[in-house]
């Protein structure tokens, strides 16, 4: 799923501002997205920033669609909000973006459909059936990926079965398309997962840094393989290294079928 062959053939990227281990792992290997095709739903797309253009230049940009307006422009235009896209656009560079010494993307190399499906000005359960005429349309448009950095609380119960957005995720995930969503925003406190996370099948992201994990972690608890006496970046380094581990073995496993 995730591609091959940097283009250019270039095998090892500056990651610029990002420390991006793992991304430089895959871009090691020639993994860079080429050939699948992910679906981002957001807030909007400024697709003339310097970490996007080239999405745009090497018609990387399957398909654009704003479903809060029913129009084809995902920018920010007259009827947002200032700043609507920014959200978006910030998801879409750390994934795809591609500016060699400030950012690139560890799917630099994808191809994107871009769903502009959030307004900024309100929180109203139309948004969840954006996100549910989203993914159907991105299914239509083969969609490899669907990832959003959105969550959904309109005092669904989480047992994956209740929110809109999870039951159309779990209908996604039963034809095949990876989702991944974020936790959402009201952690750490429990009950504070947001819709479509609870979706079965579903990749569920939750923040790993201290600064931000108070928001953004369901619970916030530490791997319990973890000792307690470690300061928070030790065991914050140490996550990371197990994680790395774990994709090394995978990709051994990977090469040796």
């Amino acid at each position: 799923m995730i591609g091959s062959a940097a283009p250019g053939g270039q095998r090892v990227l500056d990651l610029g501002c990002g420390r991006g281990g793992l991304a430089v792992a895959l871009h090691a290997r020639g993994l860079s997205g080429r050939a699948v095709r992910i679906a981002v739903l957001d807030s909007g797309f400024k697709l003339v920033h310097d970490a996007l253009v080239s999405l745009v230049n090497d018609s990387r940009i399957i398909a654009a669609r704003d479903f809060v307006h029913a129009d084809t422009s995902v920018a920010d235009d007259s009827l947002d909000v200032p700043g609507q896209e920014s959200h978006g656009t910030q998801v879409l560079a750390t994934l795809g973006g591609l500016a060699p010494g400030h950012v690139v993307g560890p799917a630099f190399g994808a191809e994107f459909i871009l769903a502009k499906t959030e307004d900024i000005g309100s929180e109203t359960p139309v948004e969840e059936d954006h996100y549910v005429a989203a993914l159907e349309w991105a299914d239509s448009l083969g969609a490899d990926i669907l990832t959003s950095s959105l969550s959904y609380d309109f005092g669904y119960v989480m047992d994956g079965t209740q929110g809109i957005s999870t039951q159309a995720a779990n209908t996604a995930a039963s034809r095949g398309i990876l989702l991944v969503t974020a936790m959402g925003n009201s952690g750490p406190a429990p009950l504070t997962l947001g819709a479509p996370a609870d979706a079965f099948g579903i990749l569920a992201v939750g923040a790993v840094k201290r600064a931000i994990r108070k928001y953004y972690e369901q619970k916030g608890s530490t791997p319990s393989w973890l000792p307690n006496e470690l300061t928070f970046e030790e065991k914050q380094a140490l996550e990371e290294e197990e994680l790395a581990k774990k994709l090394s073995k995978r990709l051994k496993a990977a090469d040796e079928k």
